[in-house]
């Protein structure tokens, strides 16, 4: 939310509770999962976890990269399933 302010995007803590309920959880890390950090990057990192949820992002928006979001994750691929989930096997329907 401090980002958020900064950069003057109108964000609020109804925003992330109405976004939660919308996505699927498709990893479980620790403190709540018995997966870590590396176990994430391990299994593919941020950007498998971003190809698998691509339904719900623009992936037309410019990233720090230069680059469109798409093609930053063109070339993603889940490593490891028990770690990040598929879209159609995720751990919860919503986050909590």
């Amino acid at each position: 939310m401090a980002i958020a302010k900064e950069a003057r995007v109108d964000l609020t803590l109804d925003d992330f509770d109405r976004l939660s309920g919308e996505t699927l959880q498709l990893s479980e890390l620790i403190p709540s999962g018995i997966y870590g950090m590396e176990d994430l990057d391990r299994a593919g990192g941020i950007p498998s976890v971003m190809k698998a949820l691509k339904l719900l992002l623009n992936l037309d928006a410019l990233t720090i990269t230069g680059r469109l979001l798409k093609e930053n994750i063109t070339s993603a691929k889940i490593l490891d399933e028990k770690v990040i989930r598929p879209l159609n096997k995720p751990i919860r329907r919503a986050g909590e």
